[in-house]
């Protein structure tokens, strides 16, 4: 990845999109539907074979080694407190969680195709596991044999958590319905309104203290008093009063 957090996975899927969509493939043709089918199964196919043999391969030996591991949500969305694990048992977590991602893609590219048709996700799917599997940390070290040791090596342990692209599509394609794009606008108004009014609150307090503080509640209590006086029950407080102070005054 590049400085600023760029990486050229981003620029991935629109380069594939443009590929395919330069290339006009008719895809109501019976055979290119069948070898997009195809690719789509001797990749899954091939990418359970590695599951299965990245499994062997960490259970194969324990290493001893401890490994602390970061806090992380868990699937109900509290936060898991970090511990202190053996290095197999981190890996087979790891392997276990990459587990879920890939069965999850299967079941999202399945459904969109077999229910929507579509023949695109089977496409970017069936190219993009090869590539995540490889850059993956468990295929550098039990695959590649490359080393997990060292200051500044990526694959050290606890490795940081990558983002899927499957569950990228999933949020960007989940936003693109119009009420959760109203509800999204409207959760960032009201963010953005209690920041004005903290950093106005700030301001005021910096001013003048305590006393600018006293105004600016006495201020938002008098606001509160006369909203409140327009319903009917404060509405006779409302009316004119004539009072006699003396000869020739009236208030």
């Amino acid at each position: 990845m590049a400085a600023g957090g760029f990486s050229w996975k981003m620029l991935f899927t629109p380069f594939i999109f443009y590929i395919i969509q330069s290339a006009d493939v008719d895809w109501t043709d019976s055979f290119n539907l069948n070898c997009a089918r195809g690719l789509f199964a001797v990749v899954a196919v091939a990418n359970a074979a590695l599951k299965f043999v990245l499994y062997q391969k960490i259970t194969s030996g324990f290493d001893e080694r401890r490994v602390r591991t970061k806090p992380s949500p868990s699937p109900l969305g509290e936060p898991v407190a970090p511990r202190e694990i053996t290095v197999t048992d981190h890996d087979t977590e790891e392997w276990t969680k990459s587990l879920r991602v890939f069965c999850a893609g299967l079941v999202m590219v399945l459904f969109l195709h077999s229910y929507y048709g579509w023949v695109l996700p089977l496409i970017f799917h069936s190219i993009h596991q090869p590539i995540q599997n490889y850059e993956s940390p468990l295929f550098q070290i039990h695959i590649m044999g490359e080393s997990d040791s060292g200051e500044g090596n990526p694959l050290k342990r606890p490795w940081s958590a990558s983002s899927n692209m499957m569950e990228e599509v999933w949020h960007r394609a989940h936003m693109m319905d119009p009420k959760k794009r109203e509800e999204a606008e409207r959760q960032r108004e009201k963010k953005k309104a209690a920041k004005k009014l903290a950093a106005a609150v700030k301001e005021n307090q910096g001013e003048s203290g305590c006393a600018g503080s006293r105004r600016f509640l006495g201020v938002a209590f008098v606001s509160a008093w006369l909203t409140s006086a327009q319903t009917s029950h404060f509405k006779p407080w409302l009316k004119p009063h004539t009072v006699n102070l003396g000869p020739n005054l009236t208030l």
